[in-house]
């Protein structure tokens, strides 16, 4: 499916595959074709506001989202993180 949205992408047809948590670990790691990219984070039981990057705001995904749903993920500690493996985010970029 991984493979398909990409292609899809490619062309320009928008096609958004969804992963939380372990799913978004999986996808990375499918779409990186390494399975050493997870990093230790220490983000067990803690919650925090969520930092919307410029780009993703105005995404398909997230361009509907309305206003005041926004301000309180963004203001509030709305988000709840209970991970001990992830991405970085320069690992991100390089892969």
């Amino acid at each position: 499916m991984i493979e398909l949205a990409i292609e899809a992408n490619d062309k320009g047809d928008f096609f958004p595959v969804w992963g939380t948590c372990l799913g978004f670990e999986v996808m990375m790691i499918s779409i990186a074709k390494n399975t050493t990219i997870l990093t230790t984070f220490n983000s067990t039981n803690h919650s925090m506001k969520l930092k919307f990057f410029e780009k993703a705001t105005k995404s398909d995904i997230f361009k509907d989202m309305p206003e005041r749903m926004k301000y309180f993920l963004v203001h509030e500690k709305a988000m709840f993180f209970n991970h001990k493996l992830g991405v970085s985010n320069e690992t991100f970029n390089t892969n």
